[in-house]
């Protein structure tokens, strides 16, 4: 299942509101930033989001990459 926009409280607390094409941060070996290019139901219930950066990601997991997915609560607006 997928959507346009998510609210959600983060792990840190923050109650927000996550739309396609939205900058978010999130930590994946380092502080890195990315756009949402979809959001979708994750395994356990929670929210994922497919990010995208066409730079490129920084680090030693997902460096050089240009998509990755996380999980929605683990991120803050950008």
């Amino acid at each position: 299942m997928t959507t346009n926009t998510i609210t959600l409280t983060n792990d840190f607390g923050e109650k927000m509101t996550l739309n396609v094409g939205d900058w978010v941060e999130f930590k994946s070996d380092i502080e890195q930033v990315g756009t949402i290019k979809r959001i979708v139901k994750g395994s356990y219930g929670g929210a994922r989001l497919i990010l995208v950066n066409e730079d490129g990601f920084d680090g030693g997991y997902i460096g050089g990459d240009t998509e990755t997915t996380i999980d929605a609560a683990s991120c803050t607006p950008a």
